[in-house]
């Protein structure tokens, strides 16, 4: 039985180029394992790099809003320093302190309602450029995604709402300022010249030279004479005066000017001015060729 001829070896030539292309072969797959490695690298770097940059949109627009927040509550800051001067410079010019009171609570409130927005605005903005991301390599890009996104979803004051905190104060802003009229009327009224009516007549009773007498009856006008030694040298005749009127009168008047000056020699009653709430006469000079007429209006 013949033996099976062995199978030829390759001579030295070929095997060398078998190996060679075997070599090329390698080199072929071991290059396009880089390249894919360079693209899925790449890739990551893009989707990492493009989510670094939501995240830094959505930071700058958190800081953007928080500085128009700011800026609304520095808006109302000068009327609530108004409100705040108005409480200082009312000190000690109302009768009670009611006013006063109610306008310091309402300050209270408005300034912590104020500062309480421009710290959320601030916490804000904290908040944003802390936000914490997990920079494990493969989830990197996800995580840059979700803080952009938790950034995005924060809620800032609305600016809007300040208007009605500083709109509150203008109540109690415009009760102080009653207080203070009612009170500077209270402290005239308290240093008014006070003029006393004994009584009722006429010429009798003005020469009994006993404070001043009603004689609205005699002239048909509202009027009220004292001679100018008896006391009508005290009467003031300055425009805006206060005159407190006591007894047979009772009142408070200010006076108006004086419309007229009468001669008792040439004069009548159809010579005395009319249309006052009130008339005082007196001789000036104890003159009765010059009597002052001074005309006073009422005002309680």
């Amino acid at each position: 039985m013949s033996e099976t001829p062995a199978k030829p070896r390759p001579s030295f030539r070929r095997r060398a180029i078998i190996w060679g292309a075997a070599g090329l072969c390698t080199a072929a797959l071991a290059g396009g394992s880089a390249l894919v490695v360079q693209h899925i690298t790449a890739t990551h770097d893009a989707e990492v790099a493009d989510a670094a940059k939501q995240l830094k949109h959505a930071t700058s627009a958190v800081e953007a809003e928080a500085t128009r927040v700011k800026e609304a509550a520095a808006a109302v800051l000068p009327r609530l320093a108004e409100a705040e001067q108005k409480l200082v410079d009312s000190e000690g010019r109302t009768l009670d302190d009611a006013a006063r009171q109610a306008l310091r609570t309402a300050i209270d409130q408005a300034r912590t309602s104020v500062d309480a927005v421009g710290a959320e605005a601030d916490a804000a903005v904290d908040s944003a450029k802390t936000v914490k991301v997990d920079h494990s390599y493969f989830a990197h890009a996800d995580n840059l995604r979700a803080a952009a996104k938790r950034v995005t979803g924060q809620q800032l004051p609305d600016p809007a709402s300040l208007e009605p905190v500083v709109t509150a104060l203008d109540v109690p802003k415009q009760q102080v300022d009653a207080a203070i009229a009612a009170w500077e009327v209270q402290r005239e009224r308290d240093s008014a010249y006070v003029e006393y009516v004994r009584t009722a007549g006429y010429q009798g009773e003005i020469d009994a030279c006993s404070d001043s007498v009603d004689i609205t009856d005699w002239y048909g006008t509202p009027t009220v004479a004292e001679h100018w030694s008896c006391g009508g040298v005290n009467f003031p005749r300055e425009t805006g005066t206060l005159v407190h009127f006591t007894g047979q009168v009772e009142g408070f008047y200010r006076v108006v000017g004086i419309p007229a000056y009468l001669n008792v020699y040439t004069d009548s009653l159809a010579d005395v001015p009319g249309g006052y709430d009130l008339l005082y006469q007196t001789c000036i000079d104890g003159q009765s060729t010059n009597m002052a007429m001074v005309a006073l209006e009422r005002v309680d």
